[in-house]
């Protein structure tokens, strides 16, 4: 009986060793298998990849269809817009954001009669203070003042807006960055940039920026640099240029609609150009048929009455300020100009042009509008104006120049190329001549005396006043001299002689 049971049961267990053998197998290995099979491919993949590619790598390779990448893509946006926002609000403890189309006046007291202490374009902003009934006491460009409130957001309002109005920025944080013509390691070298200059990101192609660099893009390595999301503040008037303004004259302040004091048509302000006292100090004949007009920056006083900014602007802005004055040697811009304008002036006669001198003595109250409404009207090839600059920063030196952007709304496409290019061989000779750092051209649409122009037109910064030893040089007549070959040979070059 016994031998009988154990029989049965060696029968019973013959029978079920497939089925336990079957249990025992681990759930999911044909999977882990096809996982570590794929592994596998996709290193070999990546080796391939990194070979070919040893800088970067193409957006296709982390999507593998249309409906992912586009999932994808607004994913990255929002993110951006998101670090965007982030970045510029940890800047401020309470935001405030200019919305008017035509910007608003920043005052020093909360009423139309203060004096204006400068103006806050639309999309700038900074430091909400207080609010005093229909004023807002702000701080921007380290200055405290008052703007009329419905002419900005605050609140949830700036913050959702702080990600459209802040400009994007890449600051160099090595010793020296290469600027170059394409998004790889392998392209050209069409300059540099050195550490803490900030260039402006005016979009992305991989591990690259494209920046706007001397009036066109070029390509900056995200790994030598740092991204920076920035308002635009205040731009603050000299203090002996701000002025008593009464509600007529600035009737922006009331309504978020405002109804200025219509500006002066484009007519008039030629018309007052060519009145007595707003004609070049001097015109010399030459020989090789191109007329250069002379600019020396500012003049001893400052013109405080307002102007637009460009034919038919509405915005107004003063008509001249004194400028600068060196922090070691205390000379005032306007003399230093008007000395190298001079040198100028006898160069470029002994090359063969004719010259129309803006000034040639620091009495001449015409205006930046007027100035520029010269250069047209005396049939001028192109317009140089001579200025020094000055930062906070006292370490900062070079040559800079500034020219129109693309899109300005008062000057013919053009005459904007014609006045980057200009500009770009001026600042190129001047720094090669002086041996001082070419810190390239910077496009701006807010300068009255370029926007008046209707001929190719330079502001060239000779060099930083705020700079002790640039601030010697440039009032050193052996570097003057240097300064004025440099200028010379860029207008030369730009006409190709």
């Amino acid at each position: 009986m016994i031998r009988k049971r154990i029989l049965s049961l060696l029968i019973v267990l013959i029978l079920l060793l497939p089925a336990l053998s079957a249990c025992r197998k681990t759930p999911g290995s044909d999977e882990m298998a096809q996982t570590a099979s794929l592994q596998e491919e996709t290193a070999e993949q990546k080796t391939d990849l990194e070979t070919t590619e040893e800088t970067s790598s193409s957006p296709s390779d982390a999507t593998e269809t249309g409906s992912e990448t586009s999932e994808a893509s607004v994913s990255e946006e929002s993110a951006a817009n998101q670090d965007a926002c982030t970045v510029v609000l940890s800047q401020y403890a309470n935001l405030f954001i200019v919305t008017s189309e035509q910007g608003a006046n920043f005052r020093e007291a909360p009423n139309t009669d203060a004096r204006i202490l400068g103006f806050l374009p639309r999309n700038s902003g900074g430091e909400l203070l207080d609010t005093e009934g229909e004023w807002l006491h702000v701080r921007s460009s380290c200055v405290e003042g008052y703007l009329y409130a419905p002419l900005a957001a605050t609140g949830e309002e700036a913050q959702s807006l702080a990600p459209s109005a802040a400009l994007h920025f890449a600051r160099v944080t090595a010793e020296a960055a290469n600027i170059r013509d394409a998004a790889s390691l392998e392209s050209g070298v069409i300059g540099s940039a050195m550490l803490g200059e900030q260039l402006e990101v005016v979009g992305e192609e991989g591990d690259f920026f494209i920046v706007s660099w001397n009036g066109t893009n070029a390509y900056l390595s995200k790994t030598v640099c740092a991204e920076e999301y920035l308002l635009r503040e205040a731009e603050i008037l000299p203090e002996d240029q701000t002025e008593e303004a009464s509600e007529s004259e600035d009737e922006s302040d009331v309504s978020d609609t405002p109804q200025e004091t219509q500006p002066p048509k484009t007519d008039q302000v030629y018309e007052a150009a060519m009145n007595s006292g707003s004609a070049p100090q001097a015109v010399i004949p030459g020989s090789n048929g191109l007329t250069v007009c002379i600019d020396a920056g500012h003049q001893q006083a400052g013109m405080p009455e307002q102007e637009p900014n460009g034919p038919g602007a509405s915005v107004m802005k003063a008509k001249l300020t004194t400028g600068t004055s060196g922090c070691a040697t205390g000379i005032p811009e306007y003399q230093t100009t008007l000395a190298v304008a001079l040198q100028l002036q006898n160069e470029l006669v002994a090359r063969g042009y004719s010259v129309v001198m803006i000034r040639t003595t620091n009495d001449c109250p015409v205006s930046n509008a007027e100035r520029a409404v010269i250069a047209n009207e005396y049939g001028s090839s192109c317009f140089i104006r001579i200025h020094c600059n000055s930062v906070t920063d006292p370490n900062v030196t070079g040559v800079i120049s500034y020219a129109p952007a693309p899109g300005n709304p008062y000057m013919d496409a053009g005459n904007v190329q014609n006045s980057i290019n200009f500009s770009t061989i001026v600042t190129a000779k001047t720094a090669e001549a002086t041996g001082a750092q070419n810190r390239g051209v910077i496009q701006d649409n807010s300068m009255t005396g370029i926007n008046w122009c209707k001929v190719p037109v330079t502001i060239i910064e000779m060099g930083f006043s705020s700079n002790p030893t640039e601030d010697q040089l440039m009032n050193d007549p052996s570097y003057q001299a240097l300064l004025v070959q440099g200028m010379a040979n860029g207008i030369d070059g730009y006409f190709g002689r």
